[in-house]
């Protein structure tokens, strides 16, 4: 029985098709979601359609952050904590540069990013980050908050030397869909060199950030088969071993033994 990372079960592309789609992942043995928090109307969708099978996470994600006016930005920070006493991690929350209207809002990005990264070490939350193209930034503001995180690097595509630095801070790395795609050497590199308690593995589901490509949540088996060939290890420990990671580093209340 296995945990997905990383999904967005609550979001409006999966209306008509959220019970199916969960059924069938439960089918193939995948048992929990952790979900990734976007801004306040996706926190309510959690939290309307969670079953006993979600954890959530509720976070300012970067596009978010970079969409809204600063008084919306306000009051969602304000809100947050409230959330939080219903969720098991902050999240996403994090620096997105990945084009050049995204990067004109650093400043922006930056304060949102560090005031959120302050209510997760007050409360003690782990952390679930969105980083792109912005390695560097993320992990000096990391640095000057606190010396050690829990949490994971959601969707990494990054180099095996920007992995080590995220370790070094108590964070794990987490690979999604990208690693089953043509190129993303550097991901596949990290995944190979990488110790094993360094990964988890997570669907990202749906993945509407890829034109025409809605991905399911059985994609979590997809994303395994991809790490197991480059690593020459079974997708099933790589599964279980994520999964025993995923439930220390959310402390989820799972309703199954994954002993």
């Amino acid at each position: 029985m296995w945990i997905d990372g990383h999904c967005h079960l609550a979001h409006p592309e999966l209306d008509g098709l959220r019970v199916e789609w969960e059924q069938r992942a439960i089918t193939s043995g995948i048992h929990h979601f952790v979900q990734g928090g976007i801004g306040p109307e996706d926190w309510q969708r959690q939290r309307e359609f969670a079953t006993r099978n979600w954890s959530l996470t509720f976070g300012l994600h970067p596009w978010f952050v970079i969409n809204e006016p600063e008084a919306a930005l306000d009051e969602a920070l304000s809100r947050l904590p409230e959330f939080l006493k219903f969720g098991v991690g902050l999240g996403e929350l994090g620096l997105d540069y990945s084009d050049k209207s995204a990067a004109s809002h650093e400043s922006k990005q930056l304060h949102y990013f560090e005031q959120q990264l302050i209510i997760a070490k007050q409360g003690k939350w782990p952390i679930v980050l969105h980083v792109v193209q912005a390695h560097g930034r993320a992990l000096d503001l990391l640095g000057k908050v606190a010396r050690e995180w829990r949490g994971i690097v959601h969707g990494f595509t990054g180099s095996l030397e920007t992995a080590k630095r995220y370790r070094k801070l108590g964070l794990h790395i987490s690979v999604g869909p990208a690693v089953t795609r043509t190129g993303y050497q550097k991901l596949k590199r990290a995944v190979k060199e990488l110790s094993m308690d360094a990964l988890t593995l997570e669907s990202d589901c749906p993945n509407v950030s890829i034109p025409g490509d809605i991905g399911r949540p059985t994609s979590l088996i997809d994303v395994a088969n991809a790490v197991s060939a480059i690593r020459g290890c079974q997708a099933s420990e790589l599964l279980h071993q994520s999964s025993m990671r995923l439930r220390d580093i959310f402390d989820l209340d799972v309703c199954f033994s994954l002993d």
